[in-house]
């Protein structure tokens, strides 16, 4: 069966789906909802939540919704810009090894307790004790000390200088010291850390979490009344719900149907460039990518817009850089590699791979190019991407062999640099010094091993945690950016279009693109009292 042929079959199903729930659709949406409903925000989801506790919680819902739950010090928006939050202000000595934080008074837990510099103390205390690899990997390890200086203000001290902290700050968010009974089940995925967000916990089974709004929130009580997150089989069942209503947001949609969204009038839809980059790594461990002319080689053999127009339907962008579109950081000058299956030939030639007329094949000696490359059955669009880098390398004579693997097995493989290549999204995060984690060869990188080490990638990124000035930390991360891309540790594929459906009924929806998701911003939603579902 023709490609062409499988995704005007799909469509047509989809259409099926929207015709068939069209006039159930008409005859509930003259149904008037009650107070309650109208102030329910009803999102929906597919995975699991598999548990709510801020030290272990890594993926998808589990993440997003612990930015309702809890507030951090700081916040970083889209820009790179950053806010006081539950910190009314901040100061730094001049070696940038010693951090204050002086706390807003009268910020209320959910519990109704007060937030006191003590909770902080605790918070990064458990953080760096217990809490899972990425953030002890990614800053907690430099803290020599964190004392209460009063009951409002608490100091860090570091064993090094560390200008990039306010990156960690913004993604720890802050709960109360539990009670002594608590204190043994902190590590256990049920349980449920007490914060000062917007939302607090009201329930969670496989069914649905729900989350009441917090009255005393100290930026005001959010308009809508309550979240309700419901786990739903497939995406044919959500399109069923959004059909008649049911539920309210919903994200991810695929490509190949987003235009069905807009056409559903009581629904607003949004398109934006998510802060994840798609990237195939390599193992660098891996004799043959070692040699820098094959990891150029295989970027100029891969055909990104034909990827970006026929797998994502237009919804991407090139990615030439690790650092986000529209962060003040990021060097709009550096250009993508660009398609050239013949530059790429000759470069694979010089690293002494060369065509068997007999058998079509790239061979060093008589061993022949093939590299076996890992992906994960949670997005749709990996296998996709996978057949499209197949054809592109089969037709100069490189064997690819997919094999596609559960989350689980697949993150197991990645940390442990047991894969020749592999395909994921990579978070770029609110600052360039997020790149720290993944390639800077002295990190122990929590998601991905791939043996990656360059001495100039090294410096740079460590120079850019020895100043505060902005100016200067912009020269320092182009650098390092054209570094990278000269010197890639991967094939660097596209930044994704993050697509989005709201109710109409909901107002204010601003989408920001901080933290991946639009969570973060509900708060500030308003609601349409009038509204009917």
């Amino acid at each position: 069966m023709s490609s062409a042929y499988y995704k005007k079959s799909k469509r047509i199903v989809i259409l099926l789906i929207f015709v068939s729930h069209f006039f159930t659709s008409c005859e509930s949406s003259t149904q008037v909802l009650n107070d309650y409903e109208v102030s329910c925000l009803r999102i929906a989801d597919y995975i699991p939540i598999s548990t709510l506790n801020p030290l272990l919680a890594m993926h998808g819902a589990s993440v997003s919704l612990l930015e309702i739950l809890y507030d951090t010090l700081i916040r970083i928006d889209e820009d790179g810009e950053v806010i006081p939050h539950l910190a009314k202000s901040w100061e730094v000595s001049n070696d940038l090894k010693r951090w204050r934080f002086y706390l807003r008074k009268n910020v209320k837990f959910h519990n109704g307790t007060e937030l006191m510099a003590k909770d902080v103390l605790y918070t990064f205390k458990i953080v760096n004790d217990q809490g899972h690899l990425f953030y002890r990997s990614g800053y907690a390890k430099y803290i020599e000390r964190v004392r209460c200086i009063d009951e409002y203000c608490i100091e860090f001290i570091f064993s090094e200088p560390l200008s990039t902290f306010l990156s960690f700050v913004n993604m720890v968010g802050i709960f109360s010291v539990p009670n002594k009974q608590e204190e043994d089940d902190f590590l256990n995925p049920n349980f449920q850390a007490v914060g000062t967000g917007p939302y607090k916990f009201a329930s969670l089974d496989h069914k649905q979490a729900l989350f009441n709004r917090h009255d005393e929130y100290f930026l005001g009580r959010p308009e809508i009344r309550s979240l309700k997150v419901k786990i739903l089989p497939d995406h044919e069942t959500i399109w069923a719900k959004l059909m008649r209503e049911e539920i309210d947001i919903f994200d991810f949609f695929g490509p190949d149907n987003y235009h069905f969204l807009t056409q559903i009038p009581a629904y607003k839809t949004v398109a934006k460039l998510r802060p994840y980059y798609c990237m195939m790594i390599f193992n660098c461990d891996d004799s043959r990518f070692k040699d820098i002319r094959v990891r150029r080689a295989l970027n100029l053999l891969v055909n990104k817009e034909r990827i970006i127009e026929k797998n994502l339907e237009g919804h991407g962008k090139i990615c030439s850089s690790n650092v986000y579109p529209s962060h003040w950081a990021f060097d709009g000058s550096l250009q993508p590699y660009s398609y050239d299956p013949r530059q790429a030939i000759d470069l694979l030639n010089e690293a002494g791979w060369i065509l068997n007329s007999d058998t079509n094949k790239l061979e060093k000696g008589s061993i022949p190019f093939e590299i076996t490359l890992i992906i994960h059955t949670l997005e749709a669009s990996m296998p996709k991407h996978a057949r499209s880098i197949e054809r592109d390398l089969e037709a100069i004579g490189i064997t690819m062999i997919t094999v596609a693997l559960s989350p689980e097995e697949f993150y197991e493989r990645t940390r442990k640099g047991a894969f020749d290549a592999a395909i994921l999204n990579l978070c770029a995060g609110d600052d360039p010094d997020f790149n720290f984690t993944f390639w800077h060869s002295s990190s122990e990188n929590p998601i991905i091993q791939n043996y990656y080490s360059n001495p100039e990638v090294d410096r740079l990124l460590t120079a850019g945690r020895r100043t505060i000035d902005r100016e200067e930390r912009k020269k320092i991360y182009c650098q390092f950016q054209h570094v990278i891309h000269d010197d890639p540790p991967g094939v660097f594929l596209y930044w994704m279009e993050y697509l989005i459906a709201v109710h109409e009924r909901f107002g204010n929806v601003n989408v920001k693109m901080v933290s991946g998701g639009y969570f973060r911003d509900i708060p500030n939603w308003t609601v349409d009292q009038g509204a009917k579902q």
